[in-house]
């Protein structure tokens, strides 16, 4: 991600009523207002997930009434798809991941990299599909107990099956293109990984790249658990990771309880930036038609630390079940991106000033402010600034190399028949099944 989520101004803020699509009128949030016109959007799933339950979480104050009507629409497919999202956990924290394969977990390489790999703990990586308030005594409890018996219950991590930022073929074709300005630089990388697990999951449900194309204004969900994410096993407590969720403010701490639990957050696709006519200054551009070549989307989604790795679904996102070769029942879920991070820009006017220092970062210590322009040098109070999410399509080279890989594994597990809901993708992307 490039901004770390314990910034609190990487939140992207609501209207009570309705939910804008543009990254630049995004409501303000302060810790001395009693915020009563803003919402976070963010709904809480306990763990035995249904229909009812699910529209009983409608009830929170936190949902606006465009969220409301989201939710209410998709309520039965969301009940099937947030069961194929898990909380991957390592000794450094937790990021999310969805399955891809019988076999298969995919995430963000920035979360895989830290659990998979971390510098000075032997904690694998490994898959809770069942704790939602916090995995953060099973951390603990791994840390300081290596005989202890839970282990066996939670599917660890053997290797990458497919890691994006190692695979050639995905870089060349890969556009390194700033997603907010359009402008081709050093900007982004395929940070995608698929990870391959020692034993199966437990729940049943497999995502499927879509074919529809999110435009400007489409209502999206992503489903996520927030929590610590890069942080060492001997900084971990309760109160630091009760402190990275909810920031400083009120609403997000009612909201969370100072535990990441199981959430769907509701939002919209924004628009990106252009320069206008006279090639001077950026501007959002509304009108912008995405086609299948479409590498990323900005989104405005309340997304918190440790949500990176979740799966992004367009609004009537479809499902559809099926009977495995072991007699097991599938649940197949269309989805169209995976989080990955956000932006806090602090004005628009700065991109006007030199975009070509947009770098990419991995480190808030190694961050170069952009130039300031005349409205920051005046001072805060005349600011606009720009919020927003992004995420990888599944139309993104990384992420159609990846299936290339997981024919195989699927095909062990489902008769080509029953991979219909992928034929479309396949077909384009010319992935040979047989």
């Amino acid at each position: 991600m490039r901004f770390m989520r314990e910034r609190s101004d990487v939140i992207c803020l609501h209207g009570r009523y309705h939910i804008s699509a543009s990254a630049l009128n995004a409501p303000c949030l302060s810790s001395n207002d009693d915020n009563i016109d803003v919402t976070l959007d963010i709904l809480l799933l306990p763990n035995e997930i249904t229909v009812e339950n699910l529209l009983e979480a409608l009830k929170s104050s936190f949902i606006s009434e465009d969220g409301k009507a989201f939710f209410i629409e998709n309520a039965i497919n969301l009940v099937k798809a947030v069961k194929g999202v898990a909380r991957c956990v390592s000794g450094k924290g937790n990021g999310t991941c969805y399955r891809v394969g019988p076999t298969c977990v995919a995430t963000n390489y920035h979360v895989a990299q830290i659990v998979l790999n971390p510098p000075r703990h032997r904690i694998p990586m490994f898959i809770d599909e069942f704790n939602i308030e916090s995995s953060f005594g099973i951390i603990k409890s791994y840390f300081t107990d290596e005989g202890s018996q839970w282990k066996k219950f939670y599917p660890v991590a053997s290797k990458y099956e497919y890691n994006g930022t190692d695979n050639s073929e995905a870089f060349q074709k890969h556009i390194r293109m700033d997603p907010l300005l359009g402008v081709q630089n050093d900007f982004d990388y395929p940070d995608y990984c698929v990870v391959s697990l020692m034993h199966q999951l437990e729940s049943h449900v497999l995502f499927v790249p879509s074919m529809r194309v999110a435009q400007v204004g489409q209502a999206i969900a992503t489903i996520s658990f927030p929590g610590l994410e890069g942080m060492r096993q001997e900084d971990i407590s309760a109160t630091r990771y009760r402190n990275s969720l909810t920031t400083v403010f009120p609403i997000v701490e009612n909201l969370m309880g100072g535990f990441g639990k199981r959430t769907v957050s509701y939002g919209r696709i924004l628009a990106p930036f252009k320069l206008d006519d006279n090639h001077q200054l950026w501007i959002e551009d509304s009108e912008k038609k995405f086609t299948i070549e479409n590498e990323c989307i900005l989104s405005n989604e309340c997304l918190l630390n440790g949500s990176s790795g979740g799966p992004v679904l367009l609004d009537g996102f479809k499902t559809s079940s099926t009977i495995d070769q072991n007699g097991n029942q599938w649940t197949f879920v269309e989805y169209s991106a995976i989080h990955f991070g956000g932006e806090y820009v602090p004005c628009c006017e700065c991109l006007s000033v030199n975009p070509i220092k947009r770098e990419w970062y991995t480190n808030l210590n190694d961050l170069v402010e952009l130039p300031h322009c005349s409205t920051c040098r005046n001072g805060p109070n005349g600011r606009q600034p720009i919020v927003y999410n992004f995420s990888l399509t599944v139309y993104h080279p990384s992420i159609v190399e990846s299936y290339r890989m997981l024919t195989k594994d699927l095909l062990e597990t489902f008769d080509i028949d029953q991979l219909k809901l992928f034929k479309e993708y396949f077909d384009h992307y010319q992935i040979n099944l047989d």
